[in-house]
């Protein structure tokens, strides 16, 4: 995918939230921004980021506070990424135009960054048929000349890809008591805690990364039984450092059947619980406060 001047690369799973987000509504637009950062000639986008919004069928108007709000989380969590763009459906009306107002916000956009895009969905074909072949999706930025429309160019691996988090995603979602724990568990981390949130659908897991910084803390959710892992198993990764055996006792003292293991080949510690057996409750909730902050102290992020 290509502009004038920039090579433009979607991460999969940045790809797949931004349609999943698209095909929420077919009655009216929504949208949300993109996140990403520059690497070399090429403009990748990592991450979206669906905000506080007023809409209809015809129009999409963000937040006022939402774009400063996303900025300040990102300069917070020192990421090196940064809004790159914005994205909005036209439902049922086709990606194949940009409005006078797509335009004037458009251009707000590349006045803060000369190389920002806008994306544009038209989410009824594919959410009708769950067939990635009738996303109706372009890419558009303004030119000396006007708007200049942008087709994305799919590989077939990037198309796989995007196909098997839509697998993993349904076939979670059919256990209706572990998706409503992970949804709850999401929610939590992201409005309680100062948690980034990057959800991968692995062949394996569903992966939450709950607080960025160099890939160090996730949580896992295993779906079938996989490496030496239960069914619906909760995985919280990150290292404890000289903490280990005192989080042992707590886990345990608190009642969680929970082990702590080294993770063969790096210096991970893995806390293990059985997602069947846990609510969202407040003694659950405090213990995960509790590890956030741990975890944060001993990367000096507090």
């Amino acid at each position: 995918m290509t502009t004038d001047f920039k090579k433009i690369e979607f991460l999969p799973h940045a790809f797949f939230d931004m349609i999943e987000h698209a095909s929420i509504s077919l009655k009216k637009e929504v949208g949300g921004f993109l996140i990403g950062k520059m690497s070399g000639s090429s403009l990748i986008v990592t991450d979206v980021e669906a905000v506080k919004q007023t809409a209809n069928r015809v129009h999409v108007t963000f937040n006022d506070l939402e774009m400063a709000r996303i900025a300040e989380k990102l300069q917070k969590w020192n990421l090196n990424k940064s809004i790159i763009g914005w994205y909005h459906t036209h439902p049922g009306m086709g990606a194949h135009f940009f409005s006078q107002t797509d335009v004037n916000t458009q251009k707000r956009y590349q006045r803060l960054f000369s190389d920002a895009i806008g994306i544009v969905i038209d989410p009824k074909k594919y959410a009708e048929s769950n067939d990635l072949a009738m996303l109706d999706i372009f890419m558009w930025k303004i030119g000396v000349s006007g708007a200049i429309k942008l087709k994305f160019d799919f590989s077939r691996k990037f198309l796989a890809s995007i196909q098997r988090l839509k697998s993993i995603k349904e076939s979670i979602k059919k256990q209706e008591k572990l998706w409503k724990f992970i949804s709850l568990f999401e929610n939590f981390l992201k409005e309680q805690l100062d948690g980034r949130l990057s959800c991968n659908y692995l062949s394996c897991k569903y992966r939450i990364n709950y607080l960025l910084t160099k890939n160090r803390i996730f949580a896992h959710f295993y779906y079938k039984k996989m490496h030496g892992f239960d069914i619906n198993s909760l995985v919280l990764k990150g290292d404890l450092s000289g903490q280990v055996k005192a989080w042992k006792k707590k886990l345990r003292n608190q009642g969680f059947k929970a082990t702590i293991q080294k993770n063969r080949g790096s210096r991970f510690n893995l806390i293990v619980f059985s997602s069947s057996d846990l609510e969202m409750n407040d003694d659950f909730k405090e213990l995960v406060t509790e590890l956030h902050y741990t975890w944060k102290k001993l990367y000096n992020l507090a």
